[in-house]
């Protein structure tokens, strides 16, 4: 399943894409497609994980963290 079929939104600088009303990462395969089956709901993520994000892609975790 690619990213056009679900609407997510990639976060390049940890090689996940966000569905950005659910709060779910989901990592990517180079091909842009996700791994639907090893999702994790942003609350579960670790502090790692996080600190790795770009500037631009914490912006937009952000948004997501304010409206979960």
């Amino acid at each position: 399943m690619s990213l056009l079929d679900k609407k997510l939104t990639e976060l390049e600088s940890v090689g996940s894409c966000i569905d950005t009303k659910l709060g779910m990462i989901y990592p990517m395969y180079v091909d842009g497609t996700h791994d639907e089956e090893m999702g994790n709901h942003l609350e579960d993520i670790d502090e790692e994980w996080f600190d790795s994000l770009s500037v631009e892609d914490k912006v937009i975790v952000d948004k997501v963290l304010e409206t979960i």
